[in-house]
């Protein structure tokens, strides 16, 4: 797929439709969420080897992503159907793998991902912004992974007023160390 025509002309939508993944999960709004889901069940494939639906949703809450089985077994069910996956069954388990038809699409992902950031570089345009708020991404990791877990916490119960606590004293420590440097 040449992916220089199609994003010089402005034309990004036409390359994912023509992708057999995104095909069918572009919605009517644009939204790409069900497409992002399977790029990352696939990518999680990519990297362990084996794995079970379940694994996978214990990985995406464990990186601070919200993900249930109503959707990901239907998208594993999806991939699977179009020759992405395969999975064998292990007693009760569904144990996926990527086939090879997945592993040319993730690489063919990774050529087109490669080519879009070298137009990018050619138009002098910066492909990744850094985060301007806190360019260390260790610490962005364990505060998405901390705001993500705030949606699972039952806030009637008592440890609400140590978290707000926790918060409120890391808040001032922030504002020490600003104006320190001042």
């Amino acid at each position: 797929m040449n992916v220089m025509a199609d994003s010089t002309s402005g034309n990004f939508r036409g390359l994912l439709y023509r992708m057999p993944i995104y095909r069918k999960s572009i919605t009517g709004d644009g939204s790409l969420k069900p497409a992002v889901l399977k790029l990352m069940i696939l990518q999680y494939l990519k990297e362990k080897g084996l794995g079970t639906g379940y694994d996978f949703i214990k990985f995406a809450r464990e990186k601070g992503f919200s993900s249930s089985p109503g959707s990901v077994y239907p998208h594993l069910h999806e991939l699977e159907k179009a020759g992405m996956v395969v999975h064998i069954d292990e007693g009760r388990k569904k144990v996926y793998r990527l086939t090879e038809e997945g592993i040319r699409y993730l690489e063919e992902l990774e050529r087109t991902r490669a080519e879009l950031m070298e137009l990018y570089r050619r138009l002098g345009f910066s492909p990744v912004q850094e985060n301007k708020i806190c360019p260390d991404r260790r610490l962005m990791e364990i505060l998405r992974k901390s705001f993500s877990k705030f949606s699972r916490i039952d806030w009637n119960k008592p440890y609400r007023e140590k978290v707000y606590r926790i918060i409120d004293e890391l808040y001032r420590e922030i504002e020490r160390w600003k104006d320190e440097g001042d």
